[in-house]
């Protein structure tokens, strides 16, 4: 994947690999001809800690910050 997720991301191209490569082990994505695919966006998202009840509307800011 080269370093450009390292880059958008702000994080060292052997972190963005490393996390990958769990994600790819853990069956959380798949990487094929240089695409990526998610088989199971909720699985995904409860790996990440994902709360799709948190959203902000335009101008908005989060209480506490």
């Amino acid at each position: 994947m080269g370093d450009q997720p390292a880059n958008a991301t702000g994080l060292t191209p052997v972190h963005v690999n490393r996390v990958i490569q769990n994600l790819r082990a853990d069956g959380l994505i798949e990487l094929k001809s240089r695409s990526l695919f998610i088989p199971d966006v909720e699985a995904l998202a409860h790996a990440g800690g994902f709360d799709d009840s948190y959203h902000l509307r335009k101008g908005e800011e989060r209480r506490g910050e």
